[in-house]
């Protein structure tokens, strides 16, 4: 199970959507346009417009008088409400669903998803609790890597490449707190580029100290969605 079908993903935080300004989100290999109205609605549904493929996300957003929009194709201005229905030009009749929806489930400021499927875990909790006790002052790092799920989310549990990917940060020698959003998006993008470097699935002959989290990783990924204890070493 390369994706782990049932698993509930965290697509954004609020903070990340700007009023009525389209953005591209992947799930299971597909794109969807996501963007909020000025009702504080969030809204997303398929990426591709249904005349000539064209990324509505690289569209725009037509605002309504009563605060909702809907997203519009850059390539003839087709318009698509939250239901993925338009109207042709030349007609005043609104289409059944051309686009499919993406169920979103919202809870507090995080957006996420299960894709689809059926859910086999539920959403956790972790990300309220630890959000409830900072004030958050932005996002950064964001950007996309073609790479395989199983290489991220141990790329994410790996305690032992800072060495290596993250070298440059070791140059540093203090951190103010204006730049400390700087100094993130620079993690995010250093992990990012390591994981189209990596060839998937390669036996591992070798093991590093303190490992136990991506030990803990491989187990969870083969039993999904059984949740095994972490091992300790």
């Amino acid at each position: 199970m390369s994706m782990l079908q049932g698993s509930p993903w965290l697509l954004a935080h609020k903070s990340m959507l700007e009023t009525n300004k389209p953005r591209k989100i992947s799930l299971y290999g597909k794109d969807y346009v996501m963007w909020k109205d000025a009702r504080g609605n969030i809204n997303a549904i398929e990426n591709a417009c249904p005349h000539m493929g064209a990324m509505l996300s690289a569209g725009w957003c037509a605002a309504k008088s009563d605060g909702t929009s809907a997203v519009v194709c850059p390539f003839h201005a087709l318009e698509f409400d939250p239901q993925g229905r338009t109207i042709l030009p030349g007609s005043n009749k609104q289409t059944l669903p051309q686009l499919a929806t993406l169920e979103l489930i919202i809870q507090g400021d995080f957006i996420w998803s299960y894709g689809g499927y059926e859910p086999k875990i539920p959403i956790p909790n972790i990300l309220d609790e630890i959000a409830a006790g900072y004030d958050f002052i932005g996002s950064t790092g964001d950007c996309s890597v073609e790479t395989d799920l199983l290489s991220m989310l141990l790329n994410m549990h790996d305690y032992n490449h800072q060495n290596g990917t993250h070298r440059e940060l070791f140059k540093i020698t203090e951190v103010r707190f204006d730049r400390a959003l700087k100094m993130a998006k620079v993690v995010v993008e250093q992990d990012a580029d390591i994981l189209t470097k990596i060839y998937p699935n390669t036996p591992q002959k070798i093991r590093l100290n303190n490992e136990v989290g991506m030990d803990w990783v491989r187990r969870n990924f083969q039993s999904f969605p059984e949740i095994k204890t972490p091992i300790k070493n």
